[in-house]
């Protein structure tokens, strides 16, 4: 003899609500790797240590190396505005989007 049904989520419900919670987080992923992407690739090649070399500097949790100096001057100057304004864009342009629904 089958087990009474229990009350609760079941099936396709259930499958939902875990594609919602889940959703956020690889969106999140997505857009942090995007972000690295876009500080890291390039004509000229930065490094990730000379992406956290400038990062702990500007933090002033340790001193640029001098050979360094380079990699700080094109995150500074060209690639962190450039992925900061798309990122702002993107999400202009979401905000958009939504509000046209």
């Amino acid at each position: 003899m089958a087990a009474p049904a229990r009350p609760g989520l079941r099936g396709p419900v259930r499958t939902a609500r875990r594609a919602a919670a889940t959703a956020p987080l690889l969106f999140s992923a997505l857009l942090l790797a995007a972000l690295l992407a876009g500080l890291l690739l390039g004509p000229a090649r930065v490094t990730a240590d000379g992406l956290l070399a400038v990062l702990a500097d500007a933090l002033d949790l340790a001193p640029l190396p001098d050979f360094h100096l380079r990699d700080a001057a094109i995150l500074g100057v060209i690639r962190l505005p450039r992925v900061l304004m798309a990122a702002l864009v993107g999400a202009g342009l979401g905000v958009a989007g939504a509000a046209m629904q």
